[in-house]
């Protein structure tokens, strides 16, 4: 495979990577749909643990995330005057630092 083709398929696993067994991807690079096999709700993400039809190997894929209420619930605890004041500017603004590595996301 060329160089051109190897980093247009290294594109097209990344947009997938959720849904795709990297362990087959890695050795030949084929895109192989894993199957979920456990799934965990944290407070601020969710880890899904997959297997694959093929290969029979197993990963898992961290998703981050949290709801408003939960960040409002930080954010009071921290700062309790602003308790029922938390306006969406301010919100929005905190909740923009928690992403960091990703700041125009």
């Amino acid at each position: 495979m060329d160089k051109d083709k190897a980093m247009q398929r290294i594109r097209e696993h990344l947009e997938n990577e959720d849904f795709e067994c990297r362990w087959c991807f890695a050795v030949e690079m084929k895109s192989v749909k894993s199957e979920i096999i456990a799934e965990y709700h944290l407070p601020d993400a969710m880890i899904f643990i997959k297997r694959c039809p093929i290969c029979g190997g197993v990963s898992s894929y961290y998703v981050p995330g949290w709801d408003e209420p939960y960040l409002k619930k930080i954010i009071s605890t921290l700062h309790p005057e602003l308790e029922g004041r938390i306006d969406s500017e301010l919100f929005e603004e905190i909740n923009d630092r928690v992403f960091l590595e990703c700041p125009d996301c």
